[in-house]
């Protein structure tokens, strides 16, 4: 294992130990073992996909309103699942952290690598 290696698997380690990694770990480990949460999720996002289909496709508006109607049905218990909503939120926040770590580490080495907290695209 190169020097570079077991740096990348200190830093790994470090990471790891964060409070916010702990939370999505335990998250995700609660939203994995139920079943019921995984599919309802799944579930909604073929609604959402099929939704978009109708909203913006040439189909009679009873059509939509079905499609919409079953949709929203199933956002309001995503909304309420509290597995999906931790696991989704810690899962996010982890992401922040890692983004801030990448920007921190590009900013150190003078070399724009990762995207800046700045809007537009790139990091511009």
């Amino acid at each position: 294992m190169s020097d570079i290696d077991k740096k990348i698997k200190e830093f790994s380690s470090r990471i790891k130990e964060l409070k916010e990694f702990q939370v999505y770990q335990k998250a995700a480990e609660a939203y994995f073992d139920d079943k019921s949460a995984q599919e309802l999720l799944h579930e909604y996002q073929l609604a959402l996909k099929n939704v978009d289909i109708y909203r913006y496709g040439n189909f009679p508006a009873e059509e939509v309103e079905a499609k919409d109607k079953i949709f929203q049905d199933l956002l309001e218990k995503v909304r309420n699942n509290e597995k999906i909503n931790n696991w989704i939120s810690s899962k996010n926040k982890v992401q922040e952290v890692l983004g801030d770590i990448a920007g921190a580490i590009s900013n150190d080495l003078g070399i724009e690598f990762a995207p800046q907290k700045k809007g537009g695209c790139c990091g511009k």
